[in-house]
């Protein structure tokens, strides 16, 4: 389960109609961060190693979590590429020149497997 939480405002500091926010009259400090904060619930083991790899690695635990769902929706992209791609080519099939198909039979003759 994931709770949204508050966005920044880069730096302007008052709601539509010069109203101020609540988290402002609270004495939050938007200059800290211009991204959203959130609260995420995981197992106490994933989150404990969590924490020490953070530790180990000497990085925040923010940075901890925002570098590993990048590299998450990364390897989403490219596996949702890679999908497209084998869809695109699977269409028709693969049409080998005869010589380079000979060669490479020569080839994986000479070694031994």
């Amino acid at each position: 389960m994931v709770a949204a939480g508050l966005r920044g405002t880069g730096g302007l500091g008052r709601g539509l109609g010069g109203t101020t926010r609540p988290y402002e009259r609270a004495g939050y400090n938007q200059r800290y961060t211009e991204i959203v904060k959130t609260a995420v619930s995981m197992p106490d083991d994933l989150f404990r190693l969590a924490e020490t790899t953070a530790r180990r690695l000497r990085v925040s635990r923010s940075k901890l979590y925002a570098k590993a769902i990048a590299e998450y929706l990364q390897r989403q992209q490219d596996d949702a590429i890679t999908e497209r791609l084998n869809e695109v080519y699977s269409r028709q099939p693969a049409k080998l020149d005869r010589g380079l198909h000979r060669a490479q039979l020569r080839s994986l003759g000479k070694n031994d497997w």
